[in-house]
């Protein structure tokens, strides 16, 4: 599975990038605070709050004194999750509560290098937190700001067509907009073009594949690229490295022991 786990402290100042492109951002907090304005509303995190983040939301951090861990996510698995929760006989409504079991089952699948119970936990949290995102405030704030339920629509629409060829102009028919219009306020917002923000999320979405061991051909095919040598191509440009050297760069249990040692003392001690 493509993810990241990284803590982060009041003193390193890292939180000047809570959204990431083309990923799914989860956070615990683990000690202090955290004011945050997301979608134009103020919200305040106290130790045990979970909240997540998408790539299409506007987030800017006020004030962070403390510490805490952030899930980050191949946008992949959310909207691979989250297309199974249509059901509309799924009656299943998680409690906040869930939330905290389901993190500390993935921490406790890192500690004991378990890659099924990793997943299994993955995918409870984000199918938790894909239903509760229809009840909670951050959904309403979107729905109340039209060019952000614009650019929410189109990328979820992206992310949901990934192995079909969709153009900026299709894109725009579908939604009713101008091209010129929605890619103005796609790159004001996502901070890219849309016509790249289509290809990179290809590229991404195939990351999981090459974690899966999948065949380049069979991979180049199911994403639409023309050739081998330009998906590999792309692949250099939007990553930084080839195909071939997915393993090496993504190793999912380096240099995470520490994070699930912060995570048992600083949280689990308190709960």
């Amino acid at each position: 599975m493509d993810y990241n786990l990284n803590i982060y402290y009041t003193m390193h100042a890292p939180l000047n990038q809570l959204s990431k492109r083309h990923c799914f951002n989860i956070f615990l907090i683990l000690e202090g605070t955290l004011i945050i304005l997301k979608n134009n509303t103020f919200h305040h995190f106290k130790v045990g709050d979970i909240f997540h983040i998408h790539d299409y939301e506007c987030v800017k951090h006020i004030s962070f004194n403390g510490t805490l861990i952030c899930l980050s996510i191949n946008n992949f698995y959310y909207y691979q999750c989250s297309s199974h929760q249509n059901d509309k006989n799924n009656t299943y409504i998680p409690e906040k509560y869930d939330l905290h079991i389901q993190f500390s089952d993935m921490i406790k699948a890192i500690q004991h290098k378990s890659n099924h119970r990793f997943n299994q936990s993955i995918n409870r949290l984000i199918k938790s937190i894909y239903v509760l995102d229809y009840g909670a405030s951050q959904y309403t704030e979107i729905q109340n700001n039209y060019k952000h339920r614009l650019i929410k629509d189109v990328v979820h629409y992206v992310n949901t067509h990934l192995t079909t060829k969709v153009s900026c102009q299709q894109i725009a028919n579908q939604f009713f907009v101008n091209n010129s219009f929605l890619s103005r306020e796609f790159s004001a917002l996502m901070g890219c073009k849309l016509s790249n923000y289509i290809t990179s999320s290809k590229i991404h979405a195939s990351i999981c594949d090459l974690l899966e061991d999948d065949q380049l051909n069979t991979i180049q095919q199911r994403y639409g690229f023309r050739t081998q040598d330009d998906y590999c191509y792309l692949f250099k440009r939007f990553i930084g490295y080839q195909p071939s050297e997915i393993h090496k760069y993504r190793n999912p249990w380096r240099d995470i022991q520490h994070i699930t040692f912060d995570f048992n003392h600083r949280y689990q001690t308190k709960v």
